[in-house]
């Protein structure tokens, strides 16, 4: 089966993606009632905004920094729904394996530390990875 993907998205002219900026824009909750109509069974925002509004205060911080190199995914569990989150140098830290009811999966490279991984399955959060990161 291939898959269907929607891009739902809204920025302002600048590009900026978060913010009061977007108010002016969209009357109050219309956004997230397109995003309903549309009925997707995930979402994905990049590290800076799940660091604003989903992830734990302080980041992750590597106690070895060794990185992991091409890993396999790891599937914690199959949900209805996901939240994905792109952290592919493993800087964001989680209380636990769901946002909501969203399952999370984070998209992370071959740089991601390798205790970064292993928090990762210890709270039960699937993962795949992106070969190289350019930037």
């Amino acid at each position: 089966m291939r898959p269907y993907i929607i891009c739902h998205m809204l920025s302002s002219v600048d590009g900026k993606i978060d913010g009061a900026a977007l108010e002016t824009v969209t009357g109050d909750g219309e956004y997230e009632a397109t995003a309903a109509k549309l009925n997707g069974d995930a979402w994905i925002c990049g590290r800076t905004t799940m660091q604003q509004h989903f992830a734990e205060n302080e980041p992750f911080v590597s106690a070895a920094n060794r990185p992991a190199g091409p890993q396999p995914a790891f599937v914690a569990r199959r949900a209805k729904s996901y939240a994905i989150s792109v952290d592919t140098m493993g800087k964001l830290r989680w209380r636990d394996g769901d946002l909501g009811d969203n399952h999370l999966i984070c998209v992370v490279s071959e740089q991601v530390p390798e205790d970064y991984l292993a928090m990762l399955r210890e709270k039960g959060i699937s993962y795949m990875g992106v070969r190289k990161v350019l930037c």
